[in-house]
């Protein structure tokens, strides 16, 4: 668990660093900004095998509770990712959400189901 924490801390770290230091850090370094998205995804690819190495570490009953939650959580992703750009084609919602929005979104549904799942099967 601290090792997938660590991990997606650092993800998060890495990816506000890509997203922000080319406009406030370093503006016109595109050399600098390819470095930081080959680091954000090298980091991304750590989250990737930390989850990984969760799942083949836990228990039947952890594992159970760690898949429900992704799967409720890529569920929620596909259904929010899939209807948001028809909603703001017909301009129900601001077209200026980007996938950090479904980010937002699949994190905390993660979180929530997996606390909720913990305290079913305590």
């Amino acid at each position: 668990t601290r090792r997938c924490a660590f991990w997606a801390g650092a993800w998060i770290l890495a990816s506000a660093l890509f997203r922000f230091g080319p406009e406030f850090l370093w503006p016109g370094q595109l050399w600098l900004t390819i470095a930081v998205a080959a680091i954000n995804l090298g980091v991304g690819v750590g989250v990737v095998l930390a989850m990984r190495d969760a799942l083949n570490n836990a228990d039947e009953l952890h594992r159970k509770v760690i898949l429900e939650a992704m799967a409720i959580a890529l569920g929620v992703g596909l259904v929010v990712g899939t209807l948001y750009p028809t909603m703001e084609h017909h301009e129900l919602v601001p077209s200026d959400v980007n996938m950090a929005g479904l980010i937002l979104v699949m994190g905390p549904t993660f979180l929530t189901s997996m606390i909720l799942g913990l305290r079913r099967y305590r």
